[in-house]
């Protein structure tokens, strides 16, 4: 509704010459009834030529409009009707009395209507030539002592003309000047729409490229469920999580959060997992040390990375684990029924020349899980300031513990589900030993030995 409304405040001027066209026909019929009225001694009216001016008047406003459009344009017929209410109208004066015609009026409206069309400069100099006309056509007039009186009139005349015309010109420069600047927004805006678009784009291929690099789906190492969740609060995100069997069957879990969101963080999340790929062995801990190294030179001063790493073995469900800055992984164990939240501790990555974290072994039993997350699980909002937390959060998955790997990621989904929103990137990666599940495809990735 506003855009329509300014359009149409913007289209005054043209819109005013196709307003005149009805308003040219009521004028016509005014001046055909007016005809029978009687104007008074002092109004010469010479009805006979009045009524051959009308016809002929009609006449051409009835067909400028319909002119061939490959000849004649419509500026060009919108000059040909403003020539035609300027003849009329000094016409209509000229057998009506002059300056005391009761049409005088007419001469004003076309005024209006050639300033409008033609610019406030024009408009003056057609106001100024008309009044003069009038005057010097009440000067020829005979009439003795009557006649000065009507020129003087006449000459009153020219400081009203001019005012309307002057209205009008500043009508017509401001409503110019309006549709100026609606026109360079309206340019502005196309560049912007057209700039968020391939931003859209672009930013929709950086997605694509970002879950390319996730983990594919591949057989788990025997022993081994695992399933993940991977939800970037934008386009693309800051969390990465890698699935990479080493060559001696163990199973490396790493999970990053670079701090940060949007494309920066992204493209450092890159350089993370490609750092946990690069030095992927049998140490958690040795693995987070070398990437620590490796982006001290290539991490901003404003940027970190918080990290957690595994590796287990699928064949006696040995552990060890090593966190960098992260929140601590929660281990199910399925003998006690209850969850227990791993003591690896260690500063973030990125942020000091020697990381100096441990690795932290455990056992995962038959039955038990390992939830490695990032902390856009926890920073879950359950309303407009409360965050969801550690502790809430083991609170409710170990309420009624799931079987599988699977079933753990659709718990936390479905408590993540239930929060007001999740204002960072989410990732999850749980592993569990299990029996009898194992020959489901998982995402995984194998190490070059």
């Amino acid at each position: 509704m506003k855009t329509r409304r300014r359009r149409s405040e913007v289209a005054l001027v043209p819109a005013f010459g196709a307003v005149l066209t009805p308003v040219r026909w009521v004028v016509l019929l005014g001046m055909l009834a007016s005809l029978r009225l009687p104007f008074g001694r002092e109004v010469d009216l010479q009805r006979g030529g009045v009524l051959g001016v009308i016809a002929i008047y009609a006449f051409a406003i009835a067909a400028l409009p319909h002119l061939p459009e490959h000849r004649f344009t419509r500026t060009i017929q919108e000059r040909l009707l403003l020539a035609a209410d300027l003849a009329f109208s000094a016409a209509i004066l000229l057998l009506s009395g002059g300056i005391l015609s009761p049409y005088f009026g007419l001469l004003s409206l076309a005024l209006i209507h050639a300033t409008l069309l033609l610019g406030p400069r024009a408009g003056l100099c057609l106001a100024v030539g008309a009044a003069a006309l009038v005057v010097i056509g009440e000067v020829l007039m005979p009439g003795g002592r009557g006649r000065v009186h009507d020129v003087s009139f006449a000459v009153s005349k020219l400081p009203f003309l001019l005012l309307i015309v002057w209205a009008a010109g500043r009508l017509a420069h401001q409503l110019r000047e309006r549709e100026a600047a609606l026109r360079q927004s309206e340019g502005r805006a196309l560049l912007l729409a057209a700039e968020e678009e391939r931003v859209r784009q672009e930013m929709e291929a950086a997605r694509r490229v970002q879950e390319s690099l996730l983990p594919t789906a591949a057989p788990p190492p025997a022993g081994l469920a695992v399933a993940a969740h991977f939800q970037p609060a934008r386009e693309v995100g800051g969390d990465i999580y890698d699935l990479i069997e080493l060559p001696d069957g163990r199973l490396l879990v790493a999970v990053a959060d670079v701090c940060g969101k949007g494309l920066p963080a992204a493209l450092l999340a890159v350089a993370v997992q490609q750092g946990i790929r690069q030095f992927a062995q049998a140490d958690p801990a040795a693995i987070l040390a070398n990437v620590n190294r490796l982006l001290l030179d290539r991490t901003p001063d404003e940027m970190f990375v918080t990290a957690a790493c595994a590796v287990i073995d699928p064949e006696d469900g040995r552990a060890t684990v090593a966190v960098a800055g992260h929140p601590p992984p929660l281990r199910w164990d399925d003998g006690q029924g209850r969850l227990v939240p791993l003591r690896a501790r260690g500063p973030s990555l990125g942020l000091m020349p020697d990381w100096d974290g441990v690795s932290e072994p455990c056992r995962l039993g038959l039955g038990d899980v390992l939830i490695l997350y990032t902390d856009g699980v926890i920073d879950a909002k359950l309303g407009s300031r409360e965050r969801l937390g550690e502790q809430r959060l083991a609170a409710l998955l170990g309420r009624t513990p799931p079987l599988s790997a699977q079933e753990w990621i659709d718990r936390v989904r479905d408590i993540l589900d239930g929060c007001a929103q999740c204002p960072d990137d989410v990732t999850v990666v749980a592993v569990g030993r299990e029996a009898a599940r194992l020959a489901a495809p998982v995402p995984a990735v194998r190490a070059a030995a």
